[in-house]
């Protein structure tokens, strides 16, 4: 959390910092309490600071899906899993939402965000007009 917030790193260029509390390890762990296992820290403004009013501890798959950088949404998702279920390939979801095959096939085998709607398994050369 302190290394990242550098500022010759990408939190850091940000603007994003620690707060001068949590500098102090002690402080941190009084606040936060022992990391449960499988979670991280979650910061709730994602250009917030990192600061006890702003942190938590997430499940990693949870944090995962709130990064900036995630193109999935919910809204794609459920395209995604319709799309999928009418038939189209993963190379031809992957390529009307800018995302990875290997991103649609994570989803669709349930490795990444859940589906609402239960794909159909069909072979990936069917597409849908």
């Amino acid at each position: 959390m302190i290394e990242r917030c550098k500022p010759d790193r990408a939190y850091g260029r940000l603007g994003i910092t620690v707060c001068d509390r949590w500098r102090k390890f002690d402080n941190f762990l009084s606040d936060m309490g022992e990391r449960p296992a499988g979670h991280e820290i979650d910061r709730e403004n994602s250009l917030g600071h990192y600061a006890p009013h702003n942190c938590s501890w997430a499940q990693m798959r949870d944090n995962r899906q709130r990064r900036r950088s995630t193109k999935m949404t919910p809204a794609i998702r459920d395209a995604v899993a319709a799309l999928r279920e009418r038939g189209a390939s993963y190379g031809a979801i992957a390529r009307t939402f800018g995302l990875s095959k290997s991103a649609v096939g994570d989803f669709i085998r349930g490795g990444t965000w859940r589906p609402h709607i239960t794909p159909i398994p069909l072979p990936p050369s069917i597409m849908v007009a």
